[in-house]
């Protein structure tokens, strides 16, 4: 009897990827790699079963590249997250390489980019897309820990700013000299599992979706998250709800100038 296999997925999260790409780069740069030298680069002892499948989530992010038989390097795209040349190059190559994997990318337009779903939610939609049980659970928190990464990165896909203006480049030159020190990240608790639940449509409960993001200033950013059908009536009640929120701020600012005179 044929054994059943879930579609290719990361074992481990994006920012333990990065951890362990960046001891490889630190000590043989982008040079041709025996997977046997990689496994032991990456924190293995040696070639394993585990340290193949740990290699291999590597190479669905991007991180490492097949470099001939048997053999891997470091990608350029990791060499981007390491030393890039300014803030905006290394959040969008952590951005890139957080939706490489194929099964975070169907869990992005499934749900929406940076957005994490209920345990619930995600299962029955896997299930669906002919992920088994046993994939489930590390697919899950290993999409749940890049997700926060992304997070904390700046790095979703609705905000990366794409503009610097000459007075900003000085500050920008920092940012880069300190993006060149390596990526820390401390992993989230792992996500307890809940005895698994028989399938039911889960498109009866409204899905969190991002609306609208974007920045108000250069200091300000916003985001608008939704549930269920959000049409014209909903907007206008939305801008409603903003014009009363302007009038009072606007009365506070009036009280505060009145006590400064």
């Amino acid at each position: 009897m044929t054994r059943q296999r879930s579609p290719n997925y990361p074992s481990i999260s994006l920012p333990d990827a990065i951890k362990r790409t960046r001891r490889a780069f630190d000590l043989d740069r982008q040079a041709p790699l025996d997977r046997d030298v990689a496994a032991k680069h990456i924190g293995y002892g040696g070639r394993s079963g585990a340290s193949d499948k740990t290699i291999g989530s590597i190479i669905q992010y991007g991180l490492f590249e097949t470099a001939g038989k048997g053999e891997v390097r470091v990608a350029q795209l990791a060499v981007d997250i390491f030393h890039p040349l300014n803030a905006q190059q290394k959040r969008e190559a952590i951005q890139k390489a957080a939706y490489l994997p194929e099964a975070f990318q169907l869990m992005r337009d499934r749900f929406g980019a940076g957005i994490i779903p209920s345990e619930d939610a995600a299962t029955s939609y896997l299930i669906r897309e002919g992920f088994l049980d046993r994939a489930i659970g590390p697919l899950y928190q290993s999409y749940v820990a890049t997700c926060h990464f992304l997070k904390q990165e700046g790095a979703t896909e609705f905000s990366v700013p794409s503009d610097e203006t000459d007075e900003d480049s000085a500050s920008s030159e920092e940012t880069a000299a300190s993006d060149t020190e390596p990526v820390q990240y401390e992993e989230p608790a792992p996500v307890r599992q809940r005895p698994r639940t028989p399938y039911r449509n889960m498109e009866a409960h409204g899905m969190q979706r991002m609306l609208t993001q974007g920045m108000l200033s250069k200091d300000a950013t916003f985001e608008i998250i939704v549930t269920g059908n959000v049409g014209a009536r909903e907007i206008d009640m939305l801008i409603k709800k903003l014009q009363i929120d302007k009038s009072i701020l606007a009365d506070d600012e009036d009280e505060d100038e009145v006590t400064t005179n």
